[in-house]
């Protein structure tokens, strides 16, 4: 997933960031979200992860194959803090969710562990460096939903996935890998279209 004495932060300004996001259409959102609020942050994105200050991982644990298939990716461009520009390495979603002070003690490459939920403090997981090797977890009686304003990356042009719940009602591990278990979050009505639209 060096040494950052006397530089307490990473400033937006001609720093590229690259994010790689796995798992469901709703860690796609999530990612789009988060892209967005970079974007308008100062951030520049970047496809190429070798021209990268600062690298953002989206993972996914709903199944074992998926949460191998993180932590792989995780540690495949945990090489580029090794080898390239790359100075912090922020993993987010439900990953640390699920796995929590066992993924914190065996994956000292990553720099800050950003929860499910907590993506509103992206801008500040990847570019405050006082943050080393902790974790950001969300507030757990809060929900986060955008409107149309909220800043958002769209990954196609064409369309876009809503997400109108989070969460589960059912204390299986699907529930605790996101929003917890037992609590289930809906979108209000109205939230997702324009004023005056109908629907």
């Amino acid at each position: 997933m060096r040494s950052v004495k006397g530089t307490p932060t990473l400033t937006s300004n001609q720093l590229k960031l690259h994010l790689v996001s796995l798992g469901c259409a709703k860690n796609q959102v999530d990612s789009e979200i988060m892209l967005g609020r970079l974007a308008q942050a100062g951030w520049t994105i970047t496809e190429d992860p070798e021209e990268a200050h600062t690298i953002v991982v989206n993972t996914c644990s709903f199944i074992e194959d998926a949460a191998q298939e993180s932590i792989d990716m995780i540690l495949e461009l945990a090489e580029y803090k090794k080898n390239g520009i790359c100075r912090r390495l922020v993993v987010a979603g439900c990953l640390h969710e699920r796995y929590r002070e066992e993924i914190l003690q065996t994956m000292p490459e990553v720099d800050v562990f950003l929860g499910t939920g907590a993506f509103d403090q992206i801008v500040t997981a990847v570019g405050d460096l006082r943050i080393v090797h902790e974790a950001i977890l969300p507030d757990p009686d809060r929900v986060l939903y955008h409107g149309l304003d909220s800043p958002r990356m769209l990954s196609t042009p064409h369309m876009a996935y809503l997400k109108v719940a989070e969460g589960c009602s059912r204390g299986c591990c699907a529930a605790a890998t996101r929003a917890g278990p037992w609590r289930m979050w809906s979108r209000r009505r109205g939230s997702w279209s324009p004023p005056g639209s109908g629907s």
